[in-house]
């Protein structure tokens, strides 16, 4: 017979071991209650929840036309129609301090509604809240048989988040940890219900201003795994037999600490520690960074250790953990991390990012992510962007590169199905991008030799200069302009060069026309909405020319041969210690960070780009 439970008990069962222990002997314990710490105001929970439902209620509900959209006039809204009722009889059991610690929260509530409004560009209300006070059926989140029902706050949309399930509370203090447990469920909960659908979560604390805990999909899932899993495992077990104490435990296992997504130690937490000491160099483990191909160790050095004393121990690290290769040690914002690889590497699919972001609102239709950043979030470029128009692309073989490349042209070609877009591809190796040959978004038959590589990048100058008389005579000053007056007549363009290498060592004339003709469309491309991607296997510098690299402000770097490599792509070595496989660095124009590329399975780029 499968146990059921709801979504405080499980909560209350992971963080309390009695708790936990009563439900698998079979009792039903009272859920704890927290009373409001001496001297603070009560807060009003309940009634928070209950008016901010029924005015999200009347929200989607309004087609008014003139209906209220900035926090003040939302907030008049909200009170004349569902709080002032609230509000008086607060008022005539003298809780004066509880009704204005509830006003104070709800005009915050209508403040952050209204920002979210504006941000999403939405035109009706009904576009930002999907479902609210949702009821949630009994599901097996854990596969092992426990049944568990709940009660979501709100799922919503962003363009920023996706999909986002959120959780309103009017304090924290103890409940912390309650908080991001309760999140976690839910969000398995509908995973649960809506395979293949990832969902951030926030936590909106109104104390009576607004403070936002987000939690990534990655992180939730981490959570869940990590703490709540083990806790459904334990209560699916067969109840103790009579013949033990009714209040014995039945594990030893510990009431899990819960942490958003960083962990206090981990498998090498004090490794790190010891092998460092062996050198004099001490050192305090801050946190780990679970990301999808490795685990980021913040640490902490005492005082009078340099950076390069804890980096130049790189390799003794290594042979100290049993690391196949060396960690990645560097400065970062108040502290050091080092990076070690994962035993088990996870991979991320670019379907994933594409399902989870179906609903995300893009910036311009040359965007894409370059990929999942240590925290979960993809890191999204946009080529319409001055500091990310153009991309300098390095990585040897094996390092990922073409999958890099392959997955920067099927996000292109899945976001623009429907035009908007044309892409020219250039492969000298004629491997990379045959899943794409005959693709309509294709301007011409991939390139595959230097003269019609030279020939393309005139034709696009050509096009460029004639797309400005254009703008001169219409009296705009870019692409985006144009299509904004409402012509249909002109498209963007990506260009992809896999391996320029072979047309700059061709030297002479032909070397020179090439770099003439990247530093015009790098110079004047943007606007105009043609952008440039040049990738190489070899970033030396008799490739990756002064005019070349000073020209292409976004840059990728996967593993490299060596750090002159690295400083040559990115200003500063770290490269050549990458991982392969898309483990990369990359410059967006807000310093050097790490990430994962997304990985296509064979033949899924030709079904994206169909």
């Amino acid at each position: 017979m499968a146990v059921a439970v709801n979504v405080t008990q499980l909560k209350y069962a992971v963080l309390d071991r009695a708790y936990r222990q009563a439900l698998i002997n079979g009792n039903s314990p009272a859920t704890p209650f927290h009373g409001t710490p001496s001297g603070a105001v009560p807060v009003q929970g309940v009634r928070f929840h209950s008016i901010a439902r029924k005015f999200i209620d009347r929200l989607i509900t309004n087609t008014d036309a003139n209906a209220p959209e900035s926090a003040d006039a939302l907030w008049e809204m909200m009170h004349d129609r569902f709080a002032a009722q609230d509000l008086a009889a607060l008022a005539r059991k003298n809780k004066a301090a509880s009704a204005c610690h509830l006003v104070a929260c709800l005009r915050s509530f209508c403040e952050r509604i209204a920002n979210l409004k504006v941000q999403s560009a939405a035109s009706q209300w009904s576009d930002i809240f999907l479902t609210q006070e949702m009821r949630l059926p009994s599901v097996d989140i854990g596969q092992c048989g426990v049944l568990v029902s709940g009660q979501v706050d709100l799922v919503r949309t962003d363009p920023k988040h996706g999909v986002v399930v959120v959780d309103y509370k009017l304090s924290r203090g103890a409940e912390a940890q309650h908080d991001l447990v309760q999140l976690a469920i839910y969000a398995q909960m509908l995973a649960t219900m809506k395979p293949g659908l990832k969902f951030t979560g926030m936590l909106e604390y109104y104390e009576p201003e607004l403070t936002v805990t987000e939690l990534t999909p990655m992180q939730l899932d981490s959570l869940f795994k990590d703490v709540v899993s083990p806790v459904l495992h334990e209560l699916s077990m067969p109840a103790p037999s009579s013949g033990r104490a009714a209040n014995s435990n039945v594990t030893d296992t510990p009431t899990p600490a819960v942490v958003v997504a960083m962990k206090q130690s981990g498998p090498h937490a004090d490794e790190l520690v010891s092998a460092f000491g062996e050198f004099k160099l001490g050192i305090t483990v801050l946190e780990r960074i679970d990301a999808p191909q490795l685990n980021r160790y913040r640490i902490k050095p005492d005082v009078g250790i340099k950076v390069a004393s804890l980096a130049s121990r790189a390799a003794d690290v290594q042979i100290r953990l049993g690391l196949p290769i060396p960690p990645l040690i560097g400065p970062a914002k108040g502290c050091v991390t080092v990076d070690i690889l994962k035993d088990n590497p996870d991979t991320v699919f670019l379907r994933d990012l594409m399902a989870q972001s179906s609903q995300r609102e893009r910036a311009s239709p040359v965007e894409f992510a370059v990929g999942v950043g240590l925290d979960g979030q993809p890191l999204w470029c946009d080529l319409s962007d001055p500091n990310t128009c153009h991309a300098l692309i390095a990585g040897v073989s094996g390092s990922g590169k073409s999958e890099f490349l392959k997955a920067v042209v099927a996000s292109l070609a899945y976001q623009n199905r429907n035009g908007g877009v044309r892409i020219s591809l250039i492969d000298p190796k004629a491997v990379t991008f045959v899943e794409m040959a005959d693709n309509g978004l294709l301007s011409e038959p991939i390139i595959s030799d230097i003269e019609s590589a030279i020939e393309c990048l005139n034709q696009t100058v050509a096009d460029m200069e004639n797309r400005y008389a254009l703008f001169a005579k219409a009296g705009v000053g870019s692409l985006k302009e144009w299509l904004a007056k409402g012509h249909a007549d002109m498209e963007y363009r990506v260009i992809v060069f896999d391996e320029f290498a072979d047309l700059v060592l061709s030297g002479g004339e032909v070397k020179k026309d090439f770099e003439t003709l990247v530093a015009r469309l790098c110079s004047k491309g943007r606007a105009a909405g043609i952008h440039l991607l040049l990738a190489t296997q070899r970033p030396d510098r008799n490739i990756v020319t002064g005019v070349i690299k000073a020209n292409l402000p976004l840059k990728v770097c996967l593993r490299v041969t060596n750090s002159i490599n690295s400083k040559i792509v990115l200003d500063e070595v770290g490269a050549e210690s990458l991982l392969g496989r898309g483990d990369l660095l990359c410059d967006r124009g807000k310093g050097v960070e790490r990430a994962q590329s997304f990985y296509l399975e064979p033949g899924e780029l030709r079904k994206i780009a169909a």
